[in-house]
């Protein structure tokens, strides 16, 4: 995946993408690559957020302080569930292109993704 891929639309809907294909009830972000999040980007985080409702969740993991002060001003800490990068599931071997990957386990399948940059 390219950096033009992570920015706006088809980030948001290879994500919904993914998680409708799969029935997923989780989409971890391992998000300490990210340096900025724009509105754009928190619009796609809700919609993904959306799609998983009212069973499934998004866990942030990482947030840099800049970017953990967005979701405190827009409030979005309270929708999302927002984790430090040490509680990351150490078994998730996430590809270095920076495609999401997606994991099934008996009860629940997984998302799991690591964007860098100015993604959102």
């Amino acid at each position: 995946m390219s950096d033009d891929d992570l920015d706006g639309e088809v980030f948001g809907r290879r994500l919904v993408r993914l998680a409708q294909k799969h029935a997923a009830r989780a989409v971890l972000i391992r998000m300490d690559g990210v340096t900025y999040v724009s509105s754009r980007g928190l619009g796609k985080l809700v919609a993904l957020m959306k799609q998983l409702k009212p069973d499934g969740e998004v866990v942030l993991y990482g947030l840099r302080p800049n970017v953990r002060e967005v979701f405190a001003i827009t409030r979005l800490h309270e929708m999302f569930a927002i984790r430090d990068l040490s509680e990351f599931p150490p078994d998730l071997d996430l590809p270095a292109d920076g495609s999401p990957i997606v994991v099934e386990f008996p009860d629940a399948v997984v998302i799991a993704y690591a964007p860098t940059g100015m993604v959102f």
